[in-house]
């Protein structure tokens, strides 16, 4: 493997205070915040000077099924740009990453493939084992407009959405790491 290069800046961490695809896709369950709490059972936001759990994390009340290779997700700002050309709008976030990274370009899971660093003022954090996040029906029909659509009729923008461009998954490993807005994202080259 090569040395760590970096990738971009965090933009924007949030959690999901509530599950945002059940029939329909509602961002409006998104929590903004300036950091994170990342850790093996799932995802915290610093709000309003406690944590609040994010709804991937094992001990969120409405929580279904819990998967600890998939407690973190992460998008980038290059992939809205892509999905606001192709859908017309695209606020950075609204697939409900919890962070997401500033990035000129776009990036492939091969990128990903010797893992994410996150470094910051804690210190450095390295995530592996990083999955495709593969695009829901509710969610398209969300970012498409096309609220009725079934499955089979979404077959075309839910391949568009496919290969990360709807963001990607990890578990985090270790003792619980903050990450903040700013701190810079590392792949290695």
């Amino acid at each position: 493997m090569g040395d760590w290069v970096e990738l971009g800046r965090v933009e924007l961490l949030q959690i999901q205070r509530r599950l945002l695809a059940t029939d329909d896709y509602d961002p409006s369950g998104l929590l903004p915040a300036d950091q994170l709490l990342l850790t093996p059972d799932g995802v915290l936001a610093s709000h309003d000077g406690g944590w609040v759990v994010d709804s991937h994390h094992r001990a969120h009340p409405e929580r279904g099924h819990w998967n600890p290779a998939r407690v973190l997700s992460v998008g980038f700002t290059s992939h809205y740009r892509k999905m606001e050309e192709r859908f017309g709008i695209a606020p950075v976030g609204v697939a409900g990453e919890n962070v997401v990274v500033s990035v000129g370009e776009l990036v492939p899971p091969s990128r990903l493939a010797g893992g994410l660093k996150l470094r910051g003022g804690q210190g450095e954090l390295v995530l592996g084992d990083i999955e495709v996040a593969r695009p829901c029906v509710e969610f398209t029909r969300f970012i498409a407009g096309r609220s009725e659509a079934g499955a089979y009729d979404l077959a075309e923008e839910r391949d568009f959405l496919e290969g990360g461009t709807r963001g990607f998954v990890m578990p985090v490993t270790g003792p619980g790491f903050v990450v903040a807005v700013g701190d810079q994202v590392l792949v290695r080259d």
